[in-house]
């Protein structure tokens, strides 16, 4: 079961600390591509297997997030990822 929690909590912390989340603006989205592989890297740094990304999706929809499906989008809204520090690329 503590592998259930840690991964749980891992989900939660890559959404606090990676994503901005406002449920119900539709000006902030991200596709769910976009969304599993900054998921994917989060999980593997803290140690964590990712999974696959359908599963992610359907997790991300039980924790209703909303997910649209457009002619040029697919992904979900109320949520995109924060901008990337300049620290990943070696800044101050």
């Amino acid at each position: 079961m503590a592998g259930v929690y840690d991964l749980i909590g891992t989900r939660m912390l890559f959404l606090a600390e990676k994503c901005d989340v406002e449920p119900g603006n539709s000006y902030k989205r991200v596709g769910s591509t976009a969304l599993f592989e900054a998921w994917s890297a989060y999980a593997r740094s803290s140690g964590a297997d990712p999974g696959k990304q359908a599963g992610f999706v359907q997790k991300m929809k039980r924790q209703h997030f909303e997910q649209r499906r457009e002619a040029n989008f697919r992904g979900f809204v109320g949520i995109c990822l924060q901008p990337m520090s300049l620290d990943r690329y070696g800044g101050d």
